[in-house]
């Protein structure tokens, strides 16, 4: 996700740059960040703006700044944004019927573009990554994975803005899975994934275009069940 250089605040896009990352599985649980110099020269920032932003991020529970020879930002078990954002979730419901539509018309077309555009080297990328989705073994695994075969299908449709914006509306919809136990299964995932890829492969626009809407609409679902369990946190 690029940072917003227009914006008056570049720590706090930053720090939604990186808050998207965690929500997306690309940083999981008791995982340590890269250094300061490594995350600053990521994003063209100083040093002390990135610190600025691991103060954000830390403020609300995502990051915790350990000191010693293995010193360093590292993500939290997120307990407390997880239920920050449950909290958020019921009380704005409407909000989150949004982010899904919004979700929605933008995979849409991503998927029929792909349908349309796609080349040998993005049918194996999504193949690889409908595999590696099975072959998971951690909800965060599971996470990572499944972004990773949306990604490859935005990919596909050549457009850098549609690409920005399907990673934009993952990092928005926070997806817990590790925290809470939803009894979502990897082969269920990936063979929603596989019947997109499938009209995909076949340039079957509609069919892939009506498939990856049903397969939203399925998380939709998991989503509205998400916010009517208690969480707890398992190993």
């Amino acid at each position: 996700m690029e940072l917003d250089m227009t914006s008056t605040r570049i720590p706090d896009s930053l720090a939604a740059a990186l808050r998207a990352r965690i929500h997306m599985g690309e940083f999981q649980p008791g995982e340590r960040f890269p250094s300061e110099r490594e995350l600053a020269d990521q994003f063209g920032v100083s040093r002390v703006t990135l610190r600025e932003a691991l103060r954000i991020l830390q403020d609300e529970g995502y990051v915790e700044i350990r000191r010693g020879p293995y010193g360093g930002a590292y993500v939290t078990d997120l307990s407390e944004p997880v239920q920050a954002w449950r909290t958020r979730m019921i009380a704005e419901s409407a909000a989150l019927d949004e982010l899904f539509d919004f979700r929605i018309g933008i995979e849409m077309a991503t998927t029929r573009f792909a349908a349309l555009r796609r080349t040998a080297d993005d049918l194996e990328l999504m193949r690889a990554t409908i595999e590696e989705l099975r072959k998971v073994r951690t909800q965060g695994e599971f996470r990572v994975a499944d972004s990773r075969f949306h990604a490859a299908v935005a990919s596909a449709a050549r457009s850098s803005r549609l690409s920005a914006a399907v990673r934009q509306l993952r990092g928005e919809l926070f997806t817990p899975l590790d925290i809470l136990d939803l009894g979502v299964t990897p082969d269920e995932d990936a063979d929603q994934h596989e019947a997109i890829f499938d009209a995909i492969r076949a340039r079957d626009a509609d069919i892939a275009e009506a498939r990856m809407c049903a397969h939203i609409e399925r998380t939709r679902a998991t989503f509205k069940t998400l916010l009517a369990i208690k969480p707890t946190l398992v190993p």
